[in-house]
């Protein structure tokens, strides 16, 4: 017998963002359209594990290998093109003092902004929120 009432799955996109905290900062970067500031990473493709694209996302914007950590926040919005979820890890460079290369066709600028300026720093919302919720834990 057929379900009168078929669920229907989320259908969207996913992107995983990386929390890296040095010395009371946490890593910014502001993309090309120079809007607001994020962190860096980026979203899934298809068939890869959040972790792994975590880490080929924040390898291909800044030049940097990561070890990622725990998920702290995990944030749901919509936007004209779909549904996004997006995930927050806490997350470590693998080199005690990398240097952090820009892929200049993603990442127009980096900077590290104080924890204590994370609420007047121009962040994107959901950015905001997990670098709250990263600071909740420390």
């Amino acid at each position: 017998m057929a379900k009168e009432n078929l669920e229907e799955h989320f259908v969207g996109r996913v992107a995983q963002k990386a929390i890296i905290i040095r010395g009371g900062a946490v890593l910014a970067v502001l993309n090309h359209n120079g809007k607001k500031w994020g962190l860096p990473g980026g979203r899934l493709h298809k068939g890869e594990l959040p972790v792994d694209g975590l880490k080929r996302e924040v390898r291909e914007e800044i030049g940097v290998e990561i070890t990622v950590e725990e998920v702290v926040c995990v944030e749901l919005f919509s936007n004209p093109e779909a549904p996004h979820v997006s995930i927050g890890y806490t997350a470590t460079f693998l080199e005690h003092e990398p240097v952090l290369t820009l892929a200049k066709d993603e990442i127009a600028e980096i900077t590290w902004v104080p924890l204590s300026e994370i609420d007047s720093f121009p962040f994107y919302g959901d950015c905001r929120n997990m670098i709250r919720a990263a600071k909740e834990r420390l």
